[in-house]
């Protein structure tokens, strides 16, 4: 059966730009070259990349999905296109949910919602959540256990409802980890549970053998502060440096905190730090050794994943639950309590100075990337459409 696939997002689509839009690139170029038909549908006019195996439509004016314009627009795409099946990248944009129910009555389509963040960013990081939503003086007052847990169960409540809401509109909701059914749970209890689904992130392929290996410490990422913890980074290489004199550290990425820290590695002669921008990440992992990363919160971080293809060994705070689902601890990788630094220090250095450790993980690490490859999780997709367009 050929499949007529449609996805929606809201950023614009190109693949370098984030997470969405790489699972989206992947996944529609793998129902391409499987002979399905498919389009992806963007809420942004531009910025857009040109690739001529993916079909986009894109809106024409600005204002995303809340544009009357755009919505008519988007509308006429789907009755035009006459999709069988619908994959919502954004379902926390309800106005798009309700827009895809109206559709779905004309047309009968099989809707599935794709969960793209962790559940648990909010409850594991309340204090930087609140701060960023309250007034100073208020934000003072709920610093303390009884605010946290009071700011909490509203979160809970909000975010239940949201959930709910999620379950009542999507025929399927793609979630991408096994933590992910634990952090519903929480939410929702058993509500609906017929409706979760896991379907992990993909990478393209892993490599057959190690490659050659430099001595590299690599981060790649967003360059951020509160989720990705930017500022940890160079008090960690601080802390490593001398002990590893014949090291390098490399970082590749882009964001608001690059400016600054560009600044502190001059004006302390900080050394071996280099800043490479946004770049492809592939020839980095190939390159690199190990890669750190120090977020406080991910969804399913593709780094991980990413590093593990290319046989750089991931140490990584252990700040969200699907840290430890993705990694075997002590055998594709290592977890560190989050944000002690001294620790993440020690296992950086004690894994560059042990290198028949070293080459034994980065060994593990290709053998647990090729359970995330796209034709291991693409196939995945294809017998869930397989399955449920039976039900349609």
């Amino acid at each position: 059966m050929i499949y007529r696939i449609l996805f929606i997002i809201t950023q614009p689509f190109d693949p370098e730009s984030g997470g969405v839009q790489m699972t989206t690139f992947k996944l529609s170029n793998y129902f391409v070259e499987a002979g399905h038909d498919v389009k992806v549908f963007s809420f942004t006019p531009d910025k857009h990349s040109n690739y001529e195996s993916v079909s986009l439509v894109h809106a024409k004016v600005s204002g995303s999905y809340k544009n009357a314009e755009n919505q008519a627009q988007f509308s006429s795409a789907i009755q035009a296109y006459q999709p069988n099946v619908v994959i919502n990248q954004m379902p926390y944009e309800l106005k798009i949910g309700q827009m895809l129910l109206e559709e779905k009555k004309k047309l009968g389509f099989f809707l599935l919602g794709c969960l793209r963040n962790s559940l648990f960013s909010v409850k594991l990081n309340i204090d930087d959540y609140s701060s960023g939503l309250l007034p100073p003086p208020i934000y003072k007052l709920f610093r303390n256990p009884l605010g946290r847990m009071l700011f909490q169960q509203v979160h809970k409540r909000k975010h239940a409802a949201q959930l709910r809401q999620f379950m009542d509109t999507y025929d399927r909701y793609v979630m991408f980890a096994d933590p992910n059914f634990m952090e519903l749970e929480y939410f929702i209890g058993d509500y609906k549970k017929e409706k979760w689904t896991l379907i992990p992130n993909s990478i393209p392929d892993t490599l057959a053998e190690v490659p050659a290996k430099k001595k590299v410490l690599l981060y790649l990422g967003r360059l951020s502060i509160p989720q990705k913890r930017s500022d940890l980074l160079l008090p960690l290489w601080k802390k490593i440096k001398d002990a590893l004199p014949d090291w390098e550290f490399w970082i590749v990425g882009d964001g608001p905190h690059k400016t600054k820290m560009e600044r502190q590695v001059a004006e302390e002669h900080i050394e071996r730090v280099h800043f490479f921008g946004r770049k492809p990440p592939y020839s980095f992992y190939e390159q690199a050794s190990m890669v750190v990363m120090t977020s406080a919160f991910e969804g399913f971080p593709n780094v991980i994943v990413e590093a593990q293809s290319r046989a750089a060994v991931p140490v990584v705070m252990n700040s969200y639950p699907v840290a430890a689902w993705l990694l075997k601890e002590g055998k594709s990788g290592y977890l560190i309590k989050p944000f002690n630094l001294d620790e993440m220090a020690g296992q950086v250095k004690h894994l560059a100075k042990s290198e028949l450790e070293l080459k034994k993980m980065q060994q593990a690490c290709l053998d647990r990337a090729t359970e995330f490859t796209i034709d291991r999780v693409g196939k995945q997709w294809l017998e869930l459409f397989e399955q449920v367009l039976k039900e349609v």
